[in-house]
């Protein structure tokens, strides 16, 4: 099985990293989508689809509490049944997510939260458009 896995304690009560956890959702809802019953509040687990233009992958997620000062994230993100995708590709949906968590969790503005978000979109639709003229071009010779 095809996943990318990170563990790291941060600087963040659990309490504050469980609410920027479901900020997540409600600032990004298209990317990262809350189900019915993604979240074990009991354990502190959430398992949800992060979406992009190309690579769709299951995030899971866990938080334990350090020292009542500190939370361990342990995050992995795997590729979903079905679909391909590169560990490199997969370690990039888990850093994009890291990022906007901890962009949350600093007070960062909702523009700065999103800013990764379009610049991967912006260049999703690049290499579309350059696959696309590639190919105009092949079948014009």
């Amino acid at each position: 099985m095809q996943k990318s896995e990170k563990e790291i304690t941060i600087e963040f009560p659990i309490s504050k990293v469980k609410d920027a956890v479901m900020q997540v959702f409600d600032k990004l809802p298209n990317r990262y989508k809350l189900r019915k019953d993604d979240i074990n509040e009991v354990f502190n687990t959430y398992r949800f689809p992060a979406t992009s233009a190309l690579y769709p992958g299951m995030i899971d997620l866990s938080l334990q509490d350090v020292d009542g000062d500190k939370t361990k994230v342990n995050i992995t993100v795997t590729a979903l049944h079905g679909s391909v995708s590169s560990n490199t590709t997969l370690n990039s949906v888990l850093n994009e997510y890291l990022l906007v968590l901890g962009k949350i969790l600093s007070g960062e503005s909702d523009e700065v939260i999103k800013e990764p978000i379009k610049q991967t979109g912006c260049m999703v639709f690049l290499l579309i458009g350059l696959t696309s003229a590639a190919l105009m071009s092949f079948a014009l010779i």
